[in-house]
């Protein structure tokens, strides 16, 4: 009932608010010249910075076809959204084709300083989103393991008066400096929370939610101006570093808030942490397709991924979007191309 109400009113969604893009980061891990350039830049790379302790982790890089289903989840319960950028490196899924609604973005074509260049450093890439080419001013970013797991709206992300919404979680960040044993993410929260303790007083501030994250181009642009050192120096680490700093989910949202263009709130999501128990990835899909919350994250949790984890996950997506998006290879034209590929 809900569904087929929204799609009564979805043209005068169209017409009712600022126009909205979406853009991804994502990567191929399993291409071997991808694999073979990653390889090659960590060979160079040890010993030149500190590094978080997940800095090369493979399972940060795995795909799985979310990327897929991520988009689908965009096209049944926001096809409000005007684009859609996916920002890789000389990359493009197999199964994507050709559609005026999807363009590949590549890191060359964002990056101030092509010395940085290639990152395999996610906070690298978010320096240098919102200037991707005919980018919209209001625009949502998207990781590949984000999904929409219900209708959303634009006032799901933008307040009427034009504020970002910001959706921090409940889990606070840990205290004092980074430490070696610190992952690369936890230790540029560490250090974003350091920096806003000296510029806008101290306290204990939250983790970013496991969501996608709301933005105006114009609003990053002033905070990148006004911390053109820390984006600069994030954009040159190659892989995560203990001196990160989080750009897109901790220090542009805050600094957004203190300045008045922002404000909090906490919406509806799930995080399920999949791959480690099969028992516990089965009962927590299954409670995904029960309560079917706003937004939704699959967090790759295991080193190693078993068939069952796999045939799993592939059945949980296909059955909450179950419709190929219009942008998808299909039947025999995704068969030629894999056969060609082998």
């Amino acid at each position: 009932m809900l569904k087929a109400l929204f799609f009564l009113i979805f043209p005068f969604l169209l017409f009712s608010h600022e126009p909205v893009d979406v853009v991804y980061t994502w990567v191929d891990g399993a291409d071997p010249l991808w694999q073979e350039t990653r390889a090659k830049e960590i060979e160079k790379e040890f010993g030149v910075q500190e590094r978080g302790s997940d800095a090369t982790a493979i399972k940060r890089f795995r795909n799985r076809d979310e990327l897929k289903y991520s988009l689908r989840s965009i096209h049944q319960f926001a096809p409000w959204v005007r684009h859609i950028y996916i920002v890789t490196l000389n990359q493009k899924p197999s199964w994507l084709k050709e559609h005026p609604k999807i363009t590949i973005v590549d890191h060359k074509d964002i990056f101030l300083d092509k010395s940085h260049l290639p990152t395999f450093n996610s906070m690298a890439i978010e320096c240098h989103l919102h200037r991707i080419s005919n980018l919209q001013e209001h625009y949502i970013y998207f990781n590949d393991d984000f999904f929409l797991g219900n209708i959303v709206t634009f006032s799901d992300f933008f307040t009427e008066d034009g504020k970002i919404q910001v959706f921090p979680s409940r889990t606070k960040i840990k205290k004092g400096m980074p430490t070696p044993e610190d992952n690369g993410f936890d230790a540029a929260c560490k250090n974003t929370n350091q920096l806003l303790n000296e510029l806008i007083g101290k306290k204990r501030r939250n983790k970013p939610s496991h969501t996608p994250h709301a933005f105006r181009k114009s609003v990053v642009s002033r905070i990148e101006k006004q911390f053109s050192e820390i984006f600069a120096a994030v954009s040159s680490h190659k892989f995560r570093s203990l001196n990160d700093y989080t750009i897109t989910n901790g220090l542009i949202p805050y600094i957004a808030m203190h300045d008045g263009d922002a404000k909090k709130n906490f919406p509806e999501h799930k995080t399920v942490h999949f791959g480690k128990d099969i028992a516990h990835d089965k009962k927590k899909t299954q409670q995904l397709l029960d309560q079917r919350p706003q937004f939704f994250c699959i967090e790759d949790s295991s080193e190693e991924e078993s068939l069952e984890s796999l045939e799993l996950l592939s059945s949980f997506f296909t059955s909450y979007f179950p419709t190929p998006a219009p942008w998808e290879k299909t039947g025999s034209a995704l068969t030629d191309e894999k056969e060609q590929d082998l």
